[in-house]
């Protein structure tokens, strides 16, 4: 992931890989705290941070009794606006759907309510992809992808 141009900022990987030398570096904290945008997450770094964060699915019903990830709370996208009292506005969200793209309108709904929203990059898709658990809403099956 890179940001450059008239901002000044550049962002590197965790190898510290970039483009151009005349820019100072920051991680992706660094420009959630200067954007207060929604930046997309990685699914490995996700799942090492669950207990610091709000994950809130925003799937279809179906989809959602497929499988989903462990720890996720279900507000499906229709009904996140008139159920924003259930996210904690002081702890940070993560938005998922299938893809990725549900949930990054739904992180940039939150942000623009205030929330400190990111958006699960690709999805459960990814999360899946990457052999990252996937449940059934009872906790007692394995899920799937719908």
């Amino acid at each position: 992931m890179c940001l450059h141009g008239g901002s000044g900022y550049r962002v590197t990987d965790e190898e510290g890989t970039g483009i151009g030398s005349s820019f100072r570096h920051v991680g992706v904290a660094d420009l959630r705290d200067r954007f207060g945008k929604g930046v997309a997450m990685d699914p490995k770094d996700l799942y090492g941070q669950q207990d610091r964060i709000q994950l809130v699915d925003v799937r279809e019903p179906q989809e959602w009794q497929a499988g989903r990830i462990p720890g996720s709370r279900w507000i499906p996208m229709n009904e996140l606006p008139g159920r924003l009292e259930e996210v904690d506005q002081q702890q940070p969200v993560v938005t998922v759907c299938r893809s990725g793209s549900r949930s990054g309108k739904m992180a940039e709904f939150l942000t623009g309510h205030g929330y400190r929203a990111d958006n699960l990059d690709g999805g459960i898709q990814a999360w899946s992809e990457q052999d990252l658990p996937v449940r059934t809403p009872d906790d007692e099956q394995p899920g799937e992808v719908a």
